[in-house]
């Protein structure tokens, strides 16, 4: 794969065998060329077993991806890049971690390895820990599918450093829920939607330039479980920055924020 030096390139497209595009997070254009063994040929001849065996699992570990996705779903749109590739890769990792099957047939088993996950950034240019200098204490009820999470009080300055010049903040939080193998515990509330696990809390809009109290954001699932040992909570923080909105109200403002997965368990 090459890249254009050029920023002024804009053209995309197919031309032939190369395909021009661009990528969220990179700036100049991506180059790529057709070409390779024919569909047929992969996924019939014995020369290449071991390339199906391997695309099954790479197909399985970003099915994995897709699910901790949606588990992020009240904060991903504070990301800042295409942040998949790296949740394919990480799922790629734990899948190999499982001894338990042969190569074509491993899973990402998240209740041995879901550790691997915590601190998860979903930014690369303004990272969560470097706007809120402070650790967030996390408590998770796997008895009752809920978390708290305890905001400290923040000081501008001092433990809060947001580099946006716009003046109203707030923190949010999210709950979902993700399974061994393949798939997401939500429920989906509308068809074709993203389903969801759990409400996001906030904390009010607050002015960038004042010190605040601390804060507790708890959520919980709609229908309140003990969960089975194969299922993982995963808890997500996220910053919005807010802006007015037509009727005056604030509003999240796009492109602005960062988030993380806090913890799961």
């Amino acid at each position: 794969m090459a890249k254009f030096d050029n920023k002024t390139f804009e053209i995309t497209g197919t031309f032939g065998k190369i395909s021009v595009y661009k990528m969220r997070g990179i700036e100049r254009p991506i180059v790529r060329t057709k070409g390779g063994a024919s569909r047929e040929k992969i996924n019939k001849s014995p020369r290449f077993a071991l390339t199906r065996m391997n695309n099954q699992e790479f197909g399985d570990a970003s099915s994995a991806a897709s699910a901790i996705r949606l588990a992020l779903l009240h904060v991903r749109h504070l990301s800042d890049y295409n942040f998949s590739p790296r949740l394919s890769g990480m799922c790629r990792k734990i899948m190999k971690l499982d001894e338990s099957h042969p190569l074509g047939y491993r899973e990402v088993i998240f209740s041995k390895h879901r550790h691997l996950l915590d601190g998860f950034s979903l930014n690369k240019t303004t990272l969560f820990d470097s706007v809120m200098r402070h650790p967030l204490a996390c408590n998770i009820d796997r008895e009752n599918c809920a978390v708290t999470v305890n905001i400290p009080p923040l000081a501008p300055d001092f433990n809060l450093f947001l580099p946006w010049k716009l003046s109203m903040y707030r923190i949010v939080v999210g709950l979902g829920i993700l399974s061994d193998g393949i798939g997401y515990g939500g429920v989906s509330t509308q068809g074709g939607k993203d389903p969801i696990y759990a409400q996001p809390v906030y904390t009010p809009w607050l002015i960038n330039i004042q010190p605040q109290e601390n804060f507790t954001l708890t959520t919980q699932a709609g229908k309140p479980k003990k969960l089975a040992a194969s299922q993982t909570l995963l808890v997500s923080v996220g910053v919005e920055i807010g802006v007015p909105g037509i009727g005056g109200e604030i509003v999240p403002a796009k492109h602005m924020g960062c988030a993380k997965i806090l913890m799961t368990g």
